[in-house]
């Protein structure tokens, strides 16, 4: 998902944060940023139910640590 995905779907980034749980300096800096991190977007999938959709690969497909495939 994009920041600005973020951003719309619950109208502001204050919301967004409150909605996550997080401090609003958080999603500031992702704004700053341009983007969300893959763990972060993984977590928002899951809070919005998957109306929102994170787009990194899932923590079940990666070996959890750096975001690569885990081995088979």
């Amino acid at each position: 998902m994009t920041v600005d995905e973020l951003l719309t779907f619950y109208g502001s980034g204050r919301r967004a944060a409150y909605a996550l749980g997080i401090d609003p300096s958080t999603v500031s800096r992702w704004i700053v940023a341009g983007r969300i991190p893959p763990k972060r977007q993984i977590e928002i999938e899951k809070i919005t139910g998957g109306l929102l959709k994170a787009d990194c690969p899932k923590r079940e497909a990666t070996d959890g640590n750096t975001g690569t495939p885990a081995p088979v």
